[in-house]
């Protein structure tokens, strides 16, 4: 894949000052702010700042199998970035991620001997129940949720947990999975109350 952030004076031999003098540099704290720096100085700093982002779009690259392109479009360089930092799955650098009762978690684990990463993925969804039911209960089978984070792989297994609570005794709420997939999933929930508002829970594994 193609990386246009090119690393800056890196040959064996290359006219940079040398990393002793760098650190003892005064410009270092101030910047270069009279007087001409010399042409080592100059290239000592386009080195670090141009090594680094070189090292992380190359990641990029590597991660995703895309072009990294100088274009100037930052906000896809960041998007890119995150999403390499969530696929990687030997260094495993982004392996929490939570958004208050939405969100998983990375493990590493080996599968048949290949290195790869768990997710454990929870969330909520929520749905309201058909105003007609079909003896007594009412429900919705069409609650579409998607995962926090799609699997790479394969999405191995859902558990739904219990409903939240519709007023009135004898509500037999219930919560459940109708479908599943790398992306998203499919619930349900039911009642015996029509039009009743109701929140259910899940947990996703897969890698």
């Amino acid at each position: 894949m193609a990386n246009n952030f090119k690393s800056f004076a890196t040959s064996s031999g290359a006219n940079v000052t040398a990393q002793s003098d760098w650190e003892a540099l005064a410009a270092l704290a101030t910047g270069f702010t009279s007087g001409k720096a010399s042409s080592a100085q100059i290239n000592k700093a386009l080195r670090q700042s141009s090594f680094i982002a070189s090292g992380v779009a190359q990641f990029i690259a590597n991660t995703l199998g895309i072009d990294v392109l100088d274009d100037g479009d930052q906000t896809g360089f960041v998007t890119d970035l995150i999403s390499a930092l969530r696929t990687d799955t030997t260094k495993n650098l982004l392996p929490i991620f939570i958004n208050q009762t939405n969100g998983y978690i990375a493990i590493p684990a080996l599968l048949v001997g290949a290195k790869t990463t768990f997710y454990l993925q929870f969330g909520t969804f929520t749905g309201t129940t058909d105003s007609a039911g079909n003896n007594g209960v009412y429900e919705n089978s069409n609650i579409n949720v998607v995962w926090p984070v799609a699997f790479p792989n394969a999405n191995l297994a859902v558990i739904t947990g219990g409903s939240s609570d519709v007023s009135g005794v004898g509500m037999q709420e219930m919560a459940w999975s109708l479908s599943k997939n790398t992306t998203g999933g499919i619930f349900g929930v039911q009642c015996r109350a029509p039009s009743s508002s109701m929140t259910g829970s899940y947990i996703a594994i897969g890698y």
